[in-house]
């Protein structure tokens, strides 16, 4: 499955959902992928527009499952939360 521009660095599945992964790559996005389709479906963090957008590398990543939210940290001393079905910045936590 190709997306990232540069590397990815980090990798979760989704808790709850099967075929669901996410991915933080070097590129400052946040990619959600459908295994079974081997498409990415949404990229948080990319020049397209979306809320939010990552300062620097995204160091962690992780889902808040009874929400479905995605919480991460980033290198630029921000911890983001966002709900990935809508792109949404839910909150931002600054260092």
């Amino acid at each position: 499955m190709k997306g990232h521009t540069k590397k990815a660095h980090l990798v979760r599945f989704h808790p709850t959902v099967q075929d669901v992964l996410v991915s933080a790559g070097y590129d400052q996005t946040v990619r959600l992928w459908d295994i079974n389709a081997q498409q990415e479906k949404i990229v948080l963090g990319d020049a397209s527009g979306t809320e939010g957008s990552f300062g620097d590398v995204v160091q962690s990543v992780d889902w808040n499952w009874p929400s479905n939210a995605l919480l991460t940290s980033c290198r630029d001393g921000d911890a983001r939360l966002f709900d990935p079905r809508t792109k949404t910045l839910i909150l931002v936590r600054c260092s």
